[in-house]
């Protein structure tokens, strides 16, 4: 993630596993979903991320206005980027 730190990032799910990344971005009609990946317990993790803001006002927005779309009980995490470059790497394209 080639961003400043201090911007903010919306997390929408965390998966062990990239084929349940992939079928939920399908589901909420994300089209090329920025996915990273990281270690716990030397196991992989895939993030999915809605998308990265300068303002944490606009992040705040984006995720009332998606909470509001898509109503399935997810709460969206709203986190520094700074904090997703420290231990995450992006993956490649999602097709």
């Amino acid at each position: 993630m080639d961003l400043p730190s201090d911007d903010f990032a919306i997390q929408l799910i965390a998966q062990k596993s990239l084929s349940s990344i992939r079928t939920f971005a399908s589901t909420v009609n994300l089209e090329d979903p920025l996915v990273l990946k990281t270690q716990l317990m030397k196991r992989p993790l895939y993030v999915l991320v809605l998308d990265t803001f300068n303002d944490i006002q606009l992040a705040s927005d984006a995720k009332r206005a998606w909470m509001v779309q898509y109503d399935n009980g997810i709460e969206p995490w709203i986190r520094t980027v700074g904090s997703l470059q420290k231990t995450m790497q992006p993956i490649g394209p999602m097709d």
